[in-house]
């Protein structure tokens, strides 16, 4: 796989890129132009917004820092797979940024007395940041999230750059901080690199007394503008990062086992055992090559020893009770009861009703207060997916191909995906929405993993890996549970689909099974849900912000158009700063987010995290990483048009005017028109269907509109028809129809 990735010739933002590939021994070419002769007109054309850095792989490009960094994060297993420890990561990144935007004002200042102060306010600045980022590595263990994630690579690549421009060793009195810069230095694909890299230097600014007017591009005002809008960024598990993981699992097992004697019995003939004998030399496996004269046997101390073990190992596994706790209903626990008769596995099936649950003796007793769980003997085991895969272990349903297990694995979550994509049509009480949930899991996600899915049991013979193993049982679960849900035939155009259901549900144990087992029925959900949602009400939502529109406004749409019951708690901007509220903040800025006792800051971070509750995120890395560059393009269209807003009340109606007509031929034009083009390929969205940066794009619209007083996507028609489909959406449409119209 051929990867690039290009930048300046500095370390920027791009090192803690440069660092995690390392990191993850990912080989890639590492492009760099130098800063002093920049813009190259032929490169800067060829980009999609006319900035660095960029990534390729395998013909693929992806454009913004952040993306780049954590779609580099997903490949390398520095990306959690818990969603609330992923968003809280995007927040503590972007607490990095928001340090790095007041570098970039205090750099690019041009006036020395002003500059001067600038020095003053960014050593302020660097005390506020360093002394929380500090305690917030104290509290978890050396890292932001409790482990070695993208966002400690990222403070590390902030540090280094600040260092470098200030001349000054800033973690020093910041001891969390240095010791995450030594142990990150200290991994080795990033020791070999810093060793061999050549030393920085910052770029030289050449600064022009020419006053910016808005016209002269080679000003310096206009180069800090461009310079600050690569800079000023907001925020924005896969099946490479499993195979990694589990190569790497590998090894070390492999590792490991090197320190465990081996011996093979046989006897001092080639037969049955020269072949393993082949198979162990071959393998460099070091073992004692015990050898029986044949003519002599049976010897019998060996012989009554073998069988002697045979039997024990016989009698204890039929004497290890196994349980499997879950619902009457097929769900997640389904596929694990067809893998244990598939077995002929002897299993106690204890069943809950749903409509009761939960039953507090049995939820206080679970390790993590949810079904399925199994229990073998004195052992037990949490979670659907490890309890199949396990029994798939035991029942030759699993390959011994470390690769072909993590295939197997990423087909498993992909059926997962279809699956969360298609669930929340269980919960939906309105009627006009849960019939347009079913007609788009009809209509587009269907379509959409089945056509993968026939493809690829056509190419494995009628399976996913070649062979009957636990992935055919898991889709067919998950079938049956969708079918059940939507009160459809999902698989129904889909032969290959089709067949390998008969396929399953005739196997022996399984086929009996069905045979016996009672009708699964919808009611008990719906009872339980009605006290799920009185439950929900208990742990509060709130979305903190001023009363303006903003980003902050596409996190309010995303949450009504997910139907979420929050507290929208507004402050006067014209009051601000209410020192209380601002005290309290983590960072002392809005918008802050709420759930229960959680919270979380920086509004991308917050839209993102709410958008995968709400399934405006795709499953696909590549996908999600292409929408966050896009939202940070968003970003950027907003901070080169916010200075309108600055000077919304100012008396100069010549100034005013300039700033406007600055936005509008030219601003707008450079974005919009590759808006459009986006758009406009992908059936009136970025990726191909409604999804969080949509959203985004459209509130930046309309803060843009209050304050020029114009309709800036007139000319453009399909961002005309988003910003209405937005506006028209269940739940959206409401909100507007309610709520008071703003005001400058």
């Amino acid at each position: 796989m051929s990867r690039k990735l290009a930048y300046f010739n500095v370390n920027g933002y791009t090192e803690a890129i440069r660092y995690m590939l390392h990191y993850g021994n990912v080989k890639f070419e590492d492009v760099r132009y130098d800063h002093s002769q920049w813009p190259i007109k032929e490169v800067k054309d060829s980009l999609p917004y006319g900035q660095l850095p960029i990534y390729e792989e395998d013909g693929r490009v992806l454009n913004q820092s952040i993306a780049i960094a954590r779609y580099v994060a997903s490949q390398t297993g520095l990306l959690p797979a818990d969603l609330w420890e992923q968003a809280k990561l995007d927040a503590a990144v972007l607490n990095v940024y928001d340090l790095l935007k007041k570098f970039v004002a205090y750099y690019y200042e041009s006036d020395p007395k002003k500059r001067e102060d600038a020095k003053k306010t960014l050593e302020g600045d660097i005390v506020f940041f360093y002394s929380r980022f500090d305690k917030e590595l104290k509290a978890n263990g050396g890292h932001f999230g409790g482990k070695l994630s993208w966002a400690d690579f990222i403070l590390v690549g902030a540090v280094e750059l600040l260092n470098l421009y200030l001349n000054d060793t800033l973690q020093t009195n910041y001891p969390a901080i240095a010791a995450l810069v030594s142990e990150i230095h200290g991994y080795p694909g990033v020791k070999a690199y810093v060793s061999k890299r050549e030393p920085y230097k910052p770029p030289q600014l050449e600064y022009k007394s020419t006053r910016y007017n808005g016209k002269n591009d080679n000003s310096c005002r206009s180069r800090y503008k461009q310079y600050k809008s690569v800079l000023q960024r907001s925020m924005p598990s896969s099946e490479k990062q499993y195979k990694n993981i589990i190569l790497k699992l590998s090894a070390l097992a492999l590792r490991n086992r090197s320190k465990m004697a081996k011996k093979l019995h046989y006897f001092h003939l080639n037969g049955l055992g020269e072949s393993i004998r082949y198979i162990l030399h071959y393998a460099g496996e070091k073992f004692e090559d015990i050898r029986y004269d044949g003519s002599e046997w049976p010897i019998k101390s060996v012989k009554d020893c073998q069988t002697k073990i045979s039997t024990l190992a016989l009698r204890s596994q039929s004497e290890m009770a196994k349980k499997l706790h879950y619902f009457h209903l097929n769900g997640l626990g389904e596929s694990i009861r067809y893998i244990l008769h598939y077995a002929g596995e002897k299993f106690e099936d204890i069943r809950y009703d749903y409509s009761k649950w939960p039953i507090k003796e049995v939820k206080d007793s679970l390790p993590y207060g949810q079904l399925p769980l199994y229990e073998e003997g004195n052992k037990s085991l949490n979670q659907s997916l490890a309890i199949a895969r396990y029994l798939a272990s035991k029942a030759n349903l699993l390959p011994a191909d470390a690769w072909q297990q993590a295939v197997l694995d990423a087909t498993v979550f992909n059926i997962y995906d279809f699956w969360s994509n298609c669930k929340k049509i269980i919960f939906e009480k309105d009627p006009e929405k849960k019939a347009a949930i079913k007609k788009e899991i009809l209509t587009e996600i269907v379509p959409y993993y089945f056509s993968r899915f026939e493809k690829e049991l056509k190419a494995g013979n009628g399976y996913f890996g070649g062979k009957l193993t636990w992935a055919e049982f898991i889709f067919i679960g998950i079938i049956e549970t969708a079918n059940l849900f939507i009160d459809a035939t999902i698989e129904q155009d889909y032969p290959t689909v089709v067949a390998l259901l008969k396929k399953i549900r005739s196997l022996p144990g399984v086929k009996e099974y069905i045979a016996t087992r009672k009708p699964y029925t919808v009611l008990c959900v719906t009872t339980q849900h009605n006290r799920h949602l009185r439950n929900l009400s208990v742990m509060a939502k709130r979305l903190h912000y001023f009363n303006v529109n903003g980003f902050a406004e596409a996190i309010r749409y995303i949450l009504h158009y997910g139907g979420e019951k929050f507290e929208d708690v507004r402050y006067e901007k014209s009051q601000w700063p209410i020192k209380s509220v601002k005290e309290s903040l983590p960072y002392g800025q809005l918008p802050l987010y709420e759930e229960g006792d959680k919270s979380l800051n920086q509004s991308l971070a917050i839209a993102r995290y709410l958008a995968r509750k709400a399934d405006l995120l795709p499953s696909d890395l590549w996908q999600q990483a292409v929408l966050d560059a896009i939202v940070f393009n968003i970003s950027d269209f907003w901070n080169k048009t916010k200075a309108i807003v600055f000077i919304a009340n100012d008396p100069d109606a010549d100034k005013k005017a300039a700033v406007k007509k600055e936005i509008i031929t030219n601003v707008v034009p450079f974005y919009f028109k590759r808006f459009e083009e986006d758009l406009k390929s992908n059936n009136g969205h970025f990726v191909g269907k409604l999804t969080w940066a949509d959203f985004m794009l459209v509130a930046a619209i309309e803060k843009a509109n209050l304050f020029l007083e114009e309709t800036i996507e007139k000319d453009y028609p399909n961002i005309a028809a988003l910003v209405m489909k937005i506006q028209s959406l269940p739940g959206v449409k409401e909100y507007i129809a309610a709520k008071t119209p703003y005001e400058i």
